[in-house]
């Protein structure tokens, strides 16, 4: 679209730092992570917002669709990649105590947030007449199934938290037997979503997130080596070189080489880890979508399925500018509001 287009590139690019000759030490702070996050939060919203209701005509909108066919849901590994590293950061800080919280701090205190959510989503679709089977309704708290939202990242989220806590809890500070134990355990998640007959888009990232473990692990030795600007620009031009074969001359249109595509995944994360070494995205406005990004990923379907069809056909432009302030409003609400509720359920 024509506005996301033109607010996205100021938001990116405007202010930004660019490192020449040193390199931006801060590109793994939580501050720095939360901007990239905040680009991210423009993707998921506005891909759904086009795909069921827009179809544009102004040569911004191409480009979009084109930028959006191109990267399709890579994107996504960032915050596998994100997360991953986050939890090991923390449990090298805080040590086994950290592991012991992850069941209630992570996965029940996530659990809780996505369930209002479904609620909300549920009296959306009902108010609508939109409904769906009780099965679909049931397992749609789980992550499993589906009402309308995407359940499959936060499914995906559930199990590596419980794969990362079983790993720790067996092996402690050993942290390597711990990170080839998640390694592991993500292979064999992904032969059980396939075996579930899953979509391709559930587990053609996944080892993102062990990418993660793993960098944090050896962040020192990585850094020694990418911190010098000749090594740095290697790397780089091999990774560009890389998944520009694989990426656009094996994988082709339609992506549907499994393997390929998981390889790319991790290419392009290595991009994106790459880039940020070298520029800092300091903008306030990514910062604040960056640090509502679940409630924006959590509320846009229950904003998008509110909003009248015949209005965004009529208006494209101006529907998605109130459904991107509406979405905005309800995920800080959201957050605001589930921050004070998980704080009363769940102690750290």
């Amino acid at each position: 679209m024509v506005i996301y287009t033109i607010i996205t590139f100021l938001l990116v690019f405007i202010p930004w730092g660019v490192h020449t000759k040193d390199f931006n030490n801060d590109y793994l702070s939580r501050e720095s992570t939360t901007a990239i996050k905040g680009i991210l939060t423009t993707f998921v919203p506005i891909a759904h917002f086009v795909q069921n209701s827009f179809t544009g005509t102004h040569p911004l909108d191409y480009a979009y669709f084109a930028f959006r066919e191109f990267v399709d849901q890579l994107p996504i590994v960032i915050i596998f990649f994100y997360s991953a590293y986050g939890i090991m950061e923390s449990i090298k800080k805080k040590g086994f105590d950290y592991t012991v919280k992850i069941p209630v701090n992570r996965i029940l205190k996530t659990l809780i947030i996505y369930d209002i959510a479904q609620l909300i989503l549920l009296c959306v679709n009902t108010y609508k007449g939109i409904h769906y089977s009780l099965s679909d309704t049931i397992l749609a708290f789980t992550g499993w199934r589906a009402i309308g939202s995407d359940n499959w990242f936060i499914f995906l989220l559930f199990v590596f938290y419980f794969i990362t806590w079983v790993a720790f809890r067996m092996y402690r500070e050993n942290y390597f037997k711990a990170a080839c134990t998640i390694t592991l355990g993500s292979f064999a998640f992904i032969v059980f979503l396939i075996k579930f007959n899953k979509d391709p888009f559930w587990y053609n990232t996944l080892l993102t997130y062990c990418l993660g473990i793993w960098f944090s692990l050896y962040k020192e030795k990585l850094q020694a080596w990418l911190f010098n600007n000749k090594h740095y620009f290697i790397t780089l031009a091999l990774c560009i070189a890389a998944f520009v074969y694989l990426w656009v001359i094996v994988g082709g249109e339609d992506h549907s080489n499994q393997v390929v595509y998981e390889i790319c995944s991790i290419l392009y994360l290595s991009l994106v880890i790459l880039l940020t070494m070298k520029i800092n995205v300091t903008n306030p406005v990514l910062k604040f979508l960056g640090k509502h990004m679940f409630g924006v990923y959590l509320m846009h379907r229950a904003v998008l399925v509110m909003m009248p069809q015949v209005f965004i056909y009529c208006y494209p432009h101006l529907s998605f500018v109130i459904f991107f302030v509406l979405t905005l409003i309800a995920a800080w609400l959201f957050d605001t509001l589930t921050g004070k509720l998980t704080k009363k359920l769940i102690k750290s």
